[in-house]
């Protein structure tokens, strides 16, 4: 029965890394230091100091800089002192052991046949980023970020199974009935099973119909599950802005702006159009499930060779889906719907 089958068992190992350098990024610590006292040493060169009391202390290393002066005033020992050139790094990595097998069960009466293909795979995914370490500190002009690493394996089977119980007639050149599922074992979120039910049906003429309905996964990633957190800084204005006028904003809004302790009664304005927001994974995500039903025609007349014209109706249901939340959306349910889970998210600077 399965003599004439075809058959398959596979090892692959991948392994991408890479470097990233930046420049021109500031230490702000060095910045404070190279703005603030300074004078002249014994031999007249400027130098940065720290004052206690009436006592000054030469800071080693520093260059004061001045901003204020002419194009070119700015010593290149102090843009030396100043910047810095930042190293990041990261990897992705992949193991795979596959076996597969596939081939015709038995001849079915009117040309037909019933085929199957099974097989089995198991995964190791890994992979990792090291961002530059004094970046790292939040010492710099760079977007702080930590270090992301992690793993997971997987384990899948899956079978599939074609039934054509009908091919070369008159008004029946092909019908197709597929069946097929996968069964998998994530070492992040655990087991699960999808399937999939489809069929064709092609008659004369070139006219064909078909349809599938399956359900569906998706798994988070490396990124999604281990990402460190990271500052991000996406255009959003501060809801509690009143540079329009305290009027402008709405009761819900003007509630909560008062509980964070921002004064409305002295009537703030911000001109930051950025609101610096930290990103990062989440372990406990599970995975992203779909349904999908996609239904079509298909019209290829042997009169016009090479024409294939189709129609096809996609509806696709998906749950739990990994998405990060945009900062315009946290804010809005904050201040636009009062939702209290939303503004525990919101943390304001004192100043």
């Amino acid at each position: 029965m399965v003599g004439n089958w075809k058959w398959e068992t596979s090892y692959n190992y991948g392994r991408s890394g890479a470097l990233n350098r930046s420049t021109g990024n500031l230490i702000k610590s060095r910045l404070g230091q190279s703005l603030g006292p300074s004078m002249r040493d014994a031999s007249g060169n400027p130098i940065c100091v720290r004052t206690a009391n009436t006592a000054s202390t030469a800071i080693a290393g520093c260059v004061p800089i001045n901003i204020l002066g002419a194009a070119g005033s700015i010593d290149p020992a102090a843009a030396n002192w100043l910047t810095f050139t930042g190293v990041s790094g990261g990897y992705n990595e992949q193991q795979i052991a596959l076996a597969q097998a596939h081939g015709k069960l038995v001849d079915l009466p009117n040309h037909g046949d019933i085929s199957m293909a099974v097989g089995t795979d198991y995964r190791v995914e890994s992979g990792g980023t090291n961002p530059d370490p004094l970046t790292a500190t939040g010492d710099t002009t760079g977007n702080a970020s930590q270090p992301t690493a992690g793993k997971y394996r997987v384990t899948e089977g899956f079978a599939e199974l074609s039934v054509v119980p009908v091919s070369g007639e008159k008004y029946a050149e092909w019908v197709e009935l597929s069946l097929a599922a996968r069964g998998f074992h994530y070492s992040t979120f655990g087991n699960g099973v999808t399937w999939k039910a489809g069929g064709l049906f092609r008659t004369v003429n070139g006219i064909a119909v078909r349809g599938t309905y399956s359900t569906a996964f998706r798994a988070p990633s490396i990124p999604d599950l281990y990402r460190g957190t990271a500052d991000s800084f996406p255009a959003n204005l501060d809801p509690c802005n009143t540079a329009s006028g305290t009027k402008m904003l709405g009761s819900i809004a003007a509630e909560k702006c008062m509980e964070q302790g921002v004064p409305l009664a002295a009537g703030p304005t911000y001109a930051d159009k950025q609101q610096r927001t930290v990103i990062g994974g989440n372990p406990r995500l599970d995975a992203e499930t779909a349904k999908t039903l996609t239904a079509g025609i298909v019209l290829e007349p042997p009169q016009v060779k090479g024409l294939s014209l189709t129609a096809d109706y996609w509806k696709i249901d998906i749950t739990d889906a990994i998405q990060a939340l945009p900062a315009s959306v946290i804010l809005s349910n904050c201040y636009q719907q009062g939702l209290e889970d939303y503004c525990a998210q919101i943390h304001r600077t004192r100043r």
